[in-house]
């Protein structure tokens, strides 16, 4: 009796865990979507030009982008999204191939770093501040409603 208990118990926390693992949602161009729960993942398996929509909530990766993207979280301040959390990541990178990806209303831990990337729209978002890599300059870098804590 006790091992069907605890069985069941098992079943129970592995079935909640994964209920509780973030979803990802991806729509690509062509209004067709995926979900994932890891970013990363998200990010290399979406083709360019797609929207990544991102849940409140902490996903303790640091990525790159090498293409151009949407991503959109919930947004940083926890008070205009008290249900859901702020979305919150490490680091993101923009790569060469990511020109015109956006990202919008997310909580970046460290740096937004820009490596060879141009037309980079950040839009509502909280970061230590943007860096660009390789002594390049961006050509046009769009900043709306952020708050760095070191600026640009």
């Amino acid at each position: 009796m006790r091992k069907i208990i605890l069985s069941a118990f098992g079943c129970f926390l592995v079935l909640t865990t994964i209920a509780q693992q973030p979803q990802i949602a991806v729509v690509t161009a062509t209004n067709s979507n995926s979900f994932y729960t890891s970013l990363a993942t998200a990010i290399s398996l979406a083709p360019a030009g797609s929207i990544i929509y991102l849940p409140g909530g902490n996903f303790s990766e640091s990525v790159v982008v090498d293409k151009q993207l949407t991503i959109i979280g919930v947004g940083h301040n926890p008070d205009s999204n008290y249900v859901t959390n702020p979305t919150s990541i490490e680091n993101i990178t923009f790569t060469n191939g990511s020109n015109g990806a956006v990202i919008d209303g997310v909580s970046v831990s460290q740096y937004i770093r820009l490596d060879n990337a141009d037309g980079i729209a950040i839009l509502r978002c909280h970061c230590k501040g943007v860096v660009q890599n390789n002594n390049t300059i961006s050509k046009s870098l769009s900043v709306d409603r952020c708050v760095m804590d070191e600026g640009i």
